[in-house]
């Protein structure tokens, strides 16, 4: 059983186990529907706020830069308790706008990036807020380890990345 089968039992076995918190399990679907409705799921890419082109690397390589930063970075809650409207369409937006020419386009470009060039990208200067700037080395961070681990292991290729997996998300 891999690490990610393993989550869903071990989560399931901890909320039994809570003395102190409690799943309020009537609650989920209201605030299911209110998160959706916040924060609706993006079903398809829109030429106006994501990367799209012919060259399928490309394409795939923004996807993954994206979900490299926006994975766990808890960065609605941080700018708005900063008061900043850093919301999805402007990183993507910014990520967009630095595809387009031609800075960190690729994996071994995003194995340099710099928390400096995060804020020149969304227009959010460091020494704003320090949880902000935090937030921009996390996105440094996220997205360094993405472009070393394909650089070493892929041949600085997402599509060798995604072949590699075999049409497995696991």
């Amino acid at each position: 059983m891999s690490l990610v089968e393993q989550i869903a039992p071990a989560c399931a076995w901890v909320s039994k186990q809570a003395q102190h918190v409690l799943i309020n399990h009537d609650m989920i679907a209201g605030y299911t529907q209110l998160i959706t409705r916040k924060y609706p799921l993006i079903t398809e890419m829109s030429t106006g706020e994501h990367y799209i082109s012919d060259d399928r690397e490309a394409t795939a390589a923004y996807i993954l830069a994206l979900d490299s930063i926006n994975f766990g970075s808890g960065y609605f809650t941080i700018a708005r308790e900063c008061g900043l409207e850093l919301e999805y369409a402007v990183i993507a937006g910014g990520l967009k706008k630095s595809f387009e020419r031609g800075e960190f386009k690729t994996p071994a470009q995003w194995a340099g990036i710099t928390a400096e060039d995060f804020s020149r990208m969304i227009s959010v200067p460091l020494g704003t807020h320090p949880e902000l700037d935090k937030l921009l080395h996390s996105f440094e961070t996220h997205l360094r380890e993405t472009g070393n681990i394909l650089v070493t292991q892929y041949d600085g290729k997402v599509l060798n990345l995604l072949a590699a997996c075999e049409g497995s998300a696991l």
